[in-house]
């Protein structure tokens, strides 16, 4: 019981660092947003089980964001209301951080679904369709969006969560 309480309660942080950095990004405090990100994302690495698999997680993440993300912006599909990047046309520290969040909290989140034959479906459809669906959600904060029309970004983003939350269990897996 107490193990459930805690992953809840991890979950619930997952959240609120998420819409929280979202929303101070669209309303122009980006820099607060790894203010909040930070003490949840060691927290969650510190708290959680097998700290240094967690913080792999993190680094991965963190590095395929910034190429991810990049693509996106160089391919005009999205462009974030904060640019605060590290150069030019990439994508703010508060994406990274986002990044960061979901690396650190994985574990918490796909608990569930550990050692089960349909997860991989599972987390490519949870990808795919909460991927997309925050996007949306940012965009329609303010936080980003997408020159080329709301229904590519989506599908784009869709495509690239539903690839990178398999690819993340496989990789956790492996390490």
């Amino acid at each position: 019981m107490l193990r459930f309480l805690i992953t809840l309660f991890n979950c619930f942080l997952c959240y609120v660092g998420w819409y929280g950095a979202i929303v101070l990004a669209a309303y122009d405090y980006p820099v607060l947003a790894p203010a909040i990100l930070l003490p949840i994302v060691i927290w969650e690495i510190m708290a959680g089980k097998e700290p240094m698999k967690r913080f792999i997680i993190v680094l991965l993440l963190i590095l395929t964001g910034f190429a991810v993300e990049t693509v996106l912006i160089q391919m005009h599909i999205l462009t974030y209301a904060s640019p605060l990047g590290l150069l030019t046309g990439t994508p703010p520290l508060w994406v990274l951080g986002l990044y960061a969040l979901i690396g650190a909290t994985f574990d918490d989140i796909i608990q569930w679904l550990n050692e089960r034959s349909f997860v991989y479906p599972i987390l490519t459809l949870i990808g795919s369709v909460g991927g997309g669906f925050n996007y949306y959600l940012g965009s329609k904060i303010g936080a980003i969006s997408f020159p080329s029309g709301d229904l590519k970004g989506v599908i784009a983003a869709g495509i690239v969560w539903g690839l990178l939350l398999p690819l993340t269990y496989k990789i956790r897996k492996t390490i």
